[in-house]
């Protein structure tokens, strides 16, 4: 059910790193998505992701960071779906 909750949300069904996870079958594809992934950049020092003021440092775009915030609130409401409906069954 969860699952199912996951792909039928708008921007979790599309999601490369969702269907990277369900799809993928070999260690081979594994690897291969893994190299592309330690090609992306990354930061190299805690400064690099923290401004002097102490706040996170972001540099997505605003039409990436506004995704992002839609993926938190559907994985919040995914979530809380599954403790209103599936938790309770493990109570019993």
């Amino acid at each position: 059910m969860f699952l199912d909750d996951v792909l039928k949300h708008p921007l979790l069904m599309s999601s490369e790193a969702v269907w990277d996870f369900l799809t993928i079958e070999s260690e081979k594809d594994y690897d291969r998505k893994k190299r592309e992934l330690d090609k992306l950049s990354r930061p190299k020092e805690p400064s690099d992701c923290v401004t002097p003021e102490g706040k996170a440092r972001v540099s997505f775009t605003s039409s990436l960071e506004q995704t992002c915030n839609e993926i938190h609130v559907g994985v919040k409401d995914i979530r809380e779906d599954f403790k209103r409906f599936v938790y309770p069954w493990f109570d019993t």
